[in-house]
């Protein structure tokens, strides 16, 4: 009745027609054909084939205006914190109050400062078959190219590059609650130990991490990335939203690099379309303001792939602990040499491996012959109702197996190693060179 009754008033009045654009919408969405279109048009029980796609096409109108709003305040906070750094190496060593004051408004400023984005795209491959093929009537091949734009979610403006020895120490407290874990689960001696460890490890970003990804759909190019021309194509189309981003060769501008993520293929092409550009006149054209990587993924694919190279070799079937004996052992037939064939098969087999290992460490640290025995050394003999020394107790042991057999090997620093200051220690005399000022400083004085 409602339907009747829009259609009614519709054919009265042009602008009373939200049902039909619904309709419209709904239609179009699930594949209509144009002779479809046609004949329920002229029935008012939806819009012309031609009116639904200029509908669809206003609905694509300003689409990209989020991510211009992320740039334009990337572009601010970047050339307010130059102004600082600028006004930073332009004040006198000695007053030691103003410099104090600039590195606190420095450190204020990049923690209120926009987190950025990144860019991942990825190649859309379709073939549309007809029904009938003939001559005339090929399968048609279609290679098009999405892109999509995400906000960070955790900012990294007030982030060193370098692990400082508080950073870790933190690393050797999470390995403890994983090891800690790991043998709770499979050694039933040690099933205690849950209870005086979390149930997952806390860090200051956890609220962070559980927003959602604010991210813009920057649509589909009709544009191959096995071409090189094409692909030069989608990364001057994507560099336009780098912040710093300049057409004008007077006005080159200071490009923000942003990251450009895709699958290991992607990335080579965008090195390579990258390579072919390195004449261009400015830093835009060169589109140096993308870095290009590949996603978590394909990154954890090319890390088994290190660990393979390494670790597995059919020479050492023979030889127990091993990770080819270990595959043999289990008859892990779906196990390969190149782990990319079969990623999860080589992950998960993998995490099998890395827990017996620490299975057997606690069975050689607690004086264990199998998983089902008690401990005979480093084992608890305090009170049991005394739960703070058990929890003293678990921290120390799985901290003394953890500095034993995992940080043994780790360089100790108070504070991470800057490498930007070429500048002696003794005599104040500028370096270009690292091996150079470390050679003049050892000369004896």
């Amino acid at each position: 009745m409602c339907d009747a009754a829009s259609q009614l008033i519709s054919i009265f009045s042009q602008g009373m027609c939200a049902t039909r654009r619904i309709k419209s919408v709904i239609l179009k969405k699930n594949g209509l054909k144009k002779i479809g279109f046609q004949r329920l048009a002229r029935l008012y029980a939806c819009m012309g084939y031609k009116s639904t796609n200029k509908m669809f096409e206003t609905f694509a109108k300003d689409f990209d205006i989020k991510l211009l709003t992320w740039k334009e305040q990337v572009e601010k906070d970047v050339k307010k914190e130059r102004e600082i750094l600028s006004k930073l190496s332009e004040l006198d060593p000695n007053a030691e109050e103003e410099i104090i004051s600039e590195a606190n408004k420095l450190q204020k400023h990049r923690e209120s400062m926009h987190p950025s984005y990144s860019f991942a795209g990825d190649n859309v491959d379709f073939i549309i078959k007809p029904r009938q093929m003939m001559k005339s009537k090929q399968n048609k091949d279609f290679h098009m190219f999405q892109n999509v734009a995400y906000e960070n979610r955790i900012s990294p403006n007030n982030l060193s590059f370098l692990p400082s020895a508080m950073e870790q120490t933190s690393l050797a407290e999470e390995i403890t609650v994983m090891v800690c874990q790991l043998w709770a689960k499979y050694i039933p001696a040690l099933s205690w130990f849950n209870d005086y460890v979390p149930t997952h490890i806390p860090h200051k970003h956890m609220e962070d991490v559980k927003k959602k990804t604010n991210k813009v759909h920057l649509g589909v190019l009709r544009k191959n990335e096995q071409y090189e021309e094409d692909m030069i194509d989608i990364l001057e189309w994507i560099h336009k939203y780098v912040p710093g981003h300049s057409d004008k060769d007077d006005q080159p501008g200071t490009l923000v690099k942003v990251l450009n993520g895709g699958d290991y293929l992607t990335h080579e092409r965008n090195k390579s379309a990258q390579s072919a550009m390195q004449d261009g006149r400015t830093p835009s054209a060169k589109l140096l303001g993308l870095v290009s990587k590949f996603e978590d993924f394909h990154s954890q694919c090319e890390w088994l792939k290190v660990i393979w190279l390494h670790l597995y070799s059919v020479s050492s079937v023979r030889d127990p602990g091993t990770l080819y004996h270990a595959r043999n052992l289990i008859c892990a037939r779906n196990v390969t040499k190149d782990p990319s064939k079969n990623y999860y098969a080589a992950s998960e087999f993998l995490d099998k491996f890395g827990d017996a290992y620490l299975v057997a460490g606690a069975l050689d640290h607690f004086g264990m012959t199998s998983m089902n025995d008690e401990q005979t050394v480093n084992k608890y003999e305090g009170l049991p109702n005394d739960e703070e020394a058990k929890q003293s107790y678990v921290q120390r042991t799985v901290r003394n197996f953890i500095d034993k057999h995992v940080m043994n090997q780790m360089p100790q620093q108070e504070s991470a190693v800057m490498i930007d200051n070429m500048t002696c220690r003794y005599c104040g005399k500028k370096y270009v060179r690292r091996s150079y000022l470390n050679k003049h400083e050892k000369e004896p004085r």
